[in-house]
């Protein structure tokens, strides 16, 4: 046995000193200089997200670009120095994971999904730094943006005018709240708004309120909510409470013939869980318990002292159940939705069916079954390619006889085919067809809700479509360093129209196809937290032209080029 165990030793040290040299052999990861990850785009910062399997997190280290990495002026030292920094917490607390926690790809992926659909990061990227044979440190790279800004806009846009006046900070001491205070004044009112949001971290309640007040109407909002804010949150719960009254008005041919008043309360408690089948697959399924309350009324209109619509009240208190399916696979696009910034768009099918039921009673009014459903899906070919399709449906239904309320099915077809990095063509269809809708409901086209060659509500009617046709193109021009720039020329046509028209409407003409061409500039900031855009167009009608002038010159800001 003295001979055995004096060969088999040096056999065994040799394993021993195999195995700890894998334990504690480690591999770096991305090859980034400090120096580049402090200046260079993140979008250029280019690194695939591969472990081999999950492991634990042992350093996150956050790296945190200025506004300007290279200020060319004072203005541009002057922002950095004055812009507070979102705090370290902040970000770490946006993860899906902390550390100690065992990570694997499509952890990190999401996590910097997250990153950067927040509005006070212009983009974010996660890089692994080094892998150990069971750790991983990785980097967080953010760039920041400059989050107070002055709420001043002014818009015109169908013969309207708009402008709004404030402040606001979308990361309120770097703590990622959001916090504003506007005065708005539209076609419809003036409003003072106040809002309040705050950071979306996962696993923990989310709060928000919203109070807008004018002369005519307001508008309360609270929310106090966990919410299924990433793929691995297994349970939410919340409540939601909003009570708005609103100046509603009718048009003809984009001219005001008539105004009333509606009023609307919600209350809505629900609690939900979240399974995945098979486990870690790209599909989510939710299952929703909830009780919610729904008041809604609008006043009598009267023309010429003449009633043309009956007063409605609708009281409602039922319990609901939901189902949702979503896909958890993402695809990173740039200049999607806006100009000079890398999008998440989903890649697979996502479904939601919400069904409730109300029994007459003494605070219902009315025996009914609510309906809400939605299916949709973008399809990615190729990365030139997209193709998107929505499909929705919501109403009420009275019991017995199934008799529709309020019933709005939806269609909205899109489709995008980059033939550059900068050129692009867009088109969409839209299609929404109502049916019993109050008169607090119809749908309108013209100016701002489609069609930029007429006034803003130039048609009514209970059904409704548009179809859009863009070419797109931005510019690699950035104006004083602080905008993308893009340039657009359209072409619209569409129609609103009742299945069976009201005398307000009879005889008026407004059940012509309408039709324009145009052009536009867009301005999106890359140096703010905004999501919007300026859109400047410049606009002719094709049809109708007697009632029209010859062109229509609108400035809005939107979401979205």
């Amino acid at each position: 046995m003295i001979w055995l165990r004096a060969a088999l030793t040096p056999v065994l040290l040799v394993l021993a000193n195999l195995t700890f040299g894998e334990s504690t052999a480690c591999r770096a990861g991305h090859a980034f200089a400090d120096a580049t990850l402090h200046s260079v785009d993140p979008q250029q910062l280019i690194h695939d997200l591969k472990l081999a399997s999950p492991l634990q997190l042992e350093h996150a280290r956050v790296i945190q670009q200025n506004i300007f990495a290279e200020p060319s002026n004072w203005l541009y030292l002057k922002l950095n120095q004055w812009h507070t920094p979102t705090r370290r917490s902040t970000i770490l607390s946006t993860l899906p994971f902390s550390q100690g926690d065992w990570v694997d790809v499509s952890m990190l992926t999401e996590a910097e999904r997250l990153l950067r659909s927040r509005p006070f990061f212009y983009d974010a990227r996660i890089l692994i730094k080094r892998t150990c044979a069971t750790t991983v440190d990785i980097d967080i790279v953010v760039r920041e943006v400059w989050t107070l800004t002055p709420a001043l806009s002014a818009s015109r846009e169908g013969g309207e005018s708009d402008y709004q006046i404030g402040v606001a900070d979308s990361n309120w001491q770097g703590t990622g709240r959001d916090l504003s205070f506007v005065i708005a004044r539209d076609a419809e009112e003036t409003e003072f708004g106040l809002r309040f949001k705050d950071h979306d971290r996962p696993n923990r309640w989310l709060r928000s309120l919203i109070s807008q007040v004018g002369p005519d109407a307001y508008r309360y909002a609270l929310a106090v909510e966990k919410p299924f804010l990433t793929a691995n949150t297994t349970s939410a719960r919340g409540f939601r409470a909003a009570s708005t009254k609103t100046l509603k008005k009718l048009y003809l041919l984009g001219r005001e013939v008539t105004r009333f008043n509606t009023t609307s309360r919600m209350t809505d408690v629900f609690a939900a869980r979240a399974w995945f089948d098979p486990p870690h697959s790209d599909r989510i399924n939710r299952f929703y318990v909830g009780f919610r309350y729904e008041q809604e009324s609008g006043e009598t209109v009267w023309l010429d002292d003449s009633p043309i619509f009956e007063r409605y009240n609708r009281v409602l208190l039922y319990p609901y159940i939901a189902w949702e399916s979503a896909s958890n696979r993402f695809s990173k696009l740039k200049h999607f939705h806006h100009l000079g910034r890398d999008e998440d768009i989903s890649t697979g099918w996502n479904t939601f069916m919400r069904l409730g039921y109300t029994s007459r009673s003494v605070i219902s009014n009315a025996t009914t079954l609510q309906v809400e459903a939605l299916l949709s899906r973008n399809w990615l070919l190729n990365d030139t390619h997209v193709a998107t399709a929505v499909l929705s449906a919501r109403g009420h239904y009275s019991l017995p006889d199934f008799t529709p309320d309020n019933q709005i099915v939806s269609l909205r077809a899109a489709y995008l085919h980059a033939f550059s990095p900068q050129t692009k063509f867009f088109a969409s269809f839209d299609f929404s067809r109502g049916r019993n809708l109050d008169h607090a409901h119809f749908f309108e086209l013209g100016g701002e809700q489609g069609l930029r060659g007429y006034s803003n509500h130039f048609q009514t009617g209970t059904r409704m479509y548009r179809l859009l046709m863009e070419y797109r193109y931005e510019s690699r021009i950035r104006p004083l360093n602080l905008f993308a720039l893009g340039f657009v020329s359209f072409f619209e046509a569409g129609r609103a129209w009742f299945a069976r028209t009201p005398a307000l409407w009879r005889d008026s003409g407004q059940d012509n196809i309408l039709s324009n061409i145009g052009f536009g500039v867009r301005l999106h900031s890359i140096r703010t937290g905004s999501s919007q855009t300026i859109h400047i167009d410049l606009a002719r009608p094709l049809r109708d032209p007697g009632k029209q002038s010859s062109y229509a010159l609108s400035v809005s800001v939107r979401k979205g080029i």
